[in-house]
């Protein structure tokens, strides 16, 4: 088998802020998951989309709970 070496790979990290009750979901939500394949799977689905995914707003309404999330992306 041949040694992978760091030239042949590029590594973009993601942070997620603990203070942030939004971002504190989404790590946990990715946890168990394999990271790196979900996120060049979602990417995926925006080139598809033509990028439309980048510049869309989502607004999520919970049940029993006056607190709605705002995303721009």
């Amino acid at each position: 088998m041949q040694e992978k070496k760091e030239k042949d790979r590029k590594i973009k990290p993601v942070s997620f802020s603990l203070n942030d009750k939004y971002d504190s979901e989404l790590l946990e939500f990715v946890e168990g998951k394999d990271f790196s394949k979900y996120v060049k799977r979602l990417i995926l689905v925006d080139k598809l989309m033509n990028g439309n995914v980048e510049n869309m707003t989502i607004i999520f309404k919970k049940k029993n709970d006056d607190e709605n999330y705002t995303i721009d992306l």
